[in-house]
């Protein structure tokens, strides 16, 4: 059993997996990988092409840096189409070996409907948040106006797409508390015979 996992910026997606992480299901997290993905020099060569030597820093990808450039530049499909694949590729390779393993598993990935993960899942839990709260949530983490977060989220799928992928829906305008509880009760319906997962050492 593969479940997806998503939300729009500021929805709650990390609070869930975390909480997901902590019932006993493996969690493949798509920005770990990411990050891992950026290490790779045949990416850093085609990122540096596209976006100049300015998102390098140390010798590494600078990830702020990054995003900037393909956001100020309207660039944000072309750094897509250089990470995306390689960064799907690596999802369903990890996915399928935990879920080999446990017989279930979690894809935690922000865009999985967009990259078309979401095929590949037997669930899809969006986690969602009226507009208005997740404004507020991200210019008081990010520091942004609110010009500037309306801007990343018009980027994103809106959420009444998103909506219709998803087999489950969680609201989250509430507190860290009350989005934990709800993830618990839905996610303990995956649960064998009502058990976390088992996860043995080899």
């Amino acid at each position: 059993m593969l479940i997806g996992l998503t939300g729009s910026m500021a929805a709650g997606k990390s609070t869930a997996a975390r909480t997901i992480a902590e019932m006993g299901f493996p969690i493949i997290d798509a920005d770990r990988i990411a990050h891992e993905v950026l290490e790779d020099e045949r990416v850093i060569s085609e990122l540096v092409k596209e976006f100049g030597s300015g998102i390098i820093s140390d010798g590494r990808i600078d990830r702020k840096a990054l995003a900037k450039a393909a956001f100020r530049g309207g660039r944000t499909e072309k750094l897509n189409s250089i990470t995306h694949p390689v960064i799907c590729q690596r999802l369903i390779f990890d996915a399928k070996r935990e879920e080999e393993k446990y017989g279930a598993a979690v894809l935690d990935v922000p865009l999985l409907i967009e990259s078309g993960l979401n095929g590949a899942c037997t669930h899809v839990i969006l986690v969602t948040a009226d507009k208005a709260v997740r404004y507020a949530r991200i210019m008081e983490r990010d520091g942004l106006t609110k010009r500037e977060a309306r801007a990343r989220l018009k980027k994103q799928m809106p959420e009444r797409q998103k909506r219709k992928y998803a087999d489950i829906i969680i609201e989250n305008n509430g507190t860290a508390a009350e989005l934990e509880a709800a993830v618990r009760n839905v996610m303990m319906e995956f649960m064998p015979k009502g058990k976390p997962v088992d996860k043995e050492k080899d």
